[in-house]
């Protein structure tokens, strides 16, 4: 039997909706593979979803079902990912188990959205971006 593995980043609300989609539908639609779930949380157990030091502004009260995660222009249908409907976990499982089959797809997916995040990502394009809203900042500070 093939296993498959996924790595699913950050235990909160988000990282465990992920998870419940997954499994929910997995063992229907690929009995024919193992499903092996790696969950990375750099949070201590037991200290709940969200962190002791984070400031208020950034605390949820919802439950994992009701939050959702929106992709930015980096994640491009069928060259850098996949995207699917919210709330679709027949679709996101279609999606999960056509990557499985096709080890060609995986490996050009994966160079595609390397290649994206290494060019939108680099030291120097970030920390251009920071000197240039620095920049702006201080301009408009100036003005006041």
């Amino acid at each position: 039997m093939q296993t498959c593995h996924v790595v699913i980043v950050g235990a909160g609300p988000r990282g465990l909706g992920v998870l419940e989609r997954i499994t929910a539908v997995y063992a229907e639609r690929a009995p024919d593979w193992g499903l092996h779930v790696h969950l990375v949380d750099p949070g201590e157990p037991g200290q709940g979803t969200h962190k002791s030091f984070q400031p208020e502004h950034l605390l949820t009260n919802t439950v994992a079902g009701q939050l959702t995660l929106f992709t930015d222009e980096s994640v491009r249908d069928g060259e850098t990912g996949y995207v699917v409907e919210q709330e679709d976990a027949v679709a996101l499982a279609d999606r999960v188990i056509a990557l499985l089959r096709d080890a060609e797809l995986r490996e050009r997916m994966s160079k595609a959205a390397r290649a994206d995040a290494e060019k939108r990502y680099a030291l120097r394009v970030v920390a251009d971006a920071h000197w240039e809203l620095y920049e702006a900042v201080r301009r408009e500070k100036g003005r006041g």
